[in-house]
């Protein structure tokens, strides 16, 4: 009991941290490119770490995580279901736009920020409303899934690319697979059920 009280207690405080460092030493994110341990990826390093002390997996499932992320900067519509394993903690929030209704299921990757070539890139990425990412699928930088659309478990949609709005992509990297199932009668909503299909 003790243990979940501090902890109860913990969260609060570590996300009024995190959020803090972010608006000292980031302010709002950017799509950018700057240099590996440059001025800018060290700061960045420095609110990811701050992040991290958030606990975000005594959040996973709940609407605790969109909050969370609105407080980053991220724009997170209603009724979004983020899973647990999900990695949220990477920075780059206010490129996140997650519309209403969507689905990320479990350990699905959105790679806002990552160091390639020896830059750090930052990048957006769009979610549209009552669109899925499957288990285990990711999303690249300045990637866009569409609305009603679904990117298959285990696929990766690569940097740059969009899924137009009510289609299924599948594959690594990922392609057209046809048209995205609809909801079936009497779902309030694809993310109840996808949700129920990761357990």
């Amino acid at each position: 009991f003790l243990a979940l009280a501090a902890i109860l207690a913990w969260a609060p405080l570590a996300l009024a941290y995190a959020v803090a460092t972010k608006k000292l030493l980031i302010g709002a994110y950017r799509p950018l490119r700057a240099p590996a341990w440059g001025g800018f990826h060290v700061r960045h390093w420095i609110v990811m770490r701050a992040a991290r002390r958030i606990p975000w997996r005594l959040f996973a499932g709940t609407e605790l995580t969109s909050v969370a992320l609105r407080l980053l900067g991220a724009r997170v519509g209603r009724r979004v279901h983020i899973h647990r394993g999900v990695e949220v903690a990477g920075g780059g929030w206010d490129l996140l736009e997650l519309g209403d209704d969507t689905t990320i299921s479990q350990d699905a990757s959105l790679r806002l920020a990552e160091l390639i070539d020896g830059e750090i890139a930052v990048g957006a990425i769009r979610i549209g409303a009552r669109a899925t990412l499957g288990i285990r699928a990711g999303v690249g930088r300045d990637t866009e899934v569409g609305r009603d659309a679904l990117l298959e478990s285990l696929s990766w949609l690569d940097e740059g690319a969009r899924i137009p709005d009510g289609e299924r992509w599948d594959g690594v990297p990922a392609r057209p697979a046809g048209r995205a199932p609809a909801p079936p009668a009497g779902a309030a909503t694809r993310e109840c059920v996808t949700a129920h299909a990761s357990l």
